[in-house]
């Protein structure tokens, strides 16, 4: 009973890991953030950010 819940816990780690490094890679790499393009985008809501929050 206890290995089948070891393997299933190992399962579901392994289902996060690859969801997460798949949502990492489209952030990252693909579909980066850009400060002007957000900026122009939603002029009000990145005024009301503090500046700290965009890592340049």
């Amino acid at each position: 009973m206890v290995s089948k819940s070891i393997e299933v816990s190992q399962a579901i780690k392994q289902i996060i890991q690859t969801l997460m490094n798949r949502f990492m890679d489209i952030v990252l790499l693909n579909d980066s953030f850009i400060l002007e393009e957000h900026k122009g985008k939603k002029p009000l809501y990145a005024a009301l950010l503090p500046s700290e929050i965009f890592i340049e």
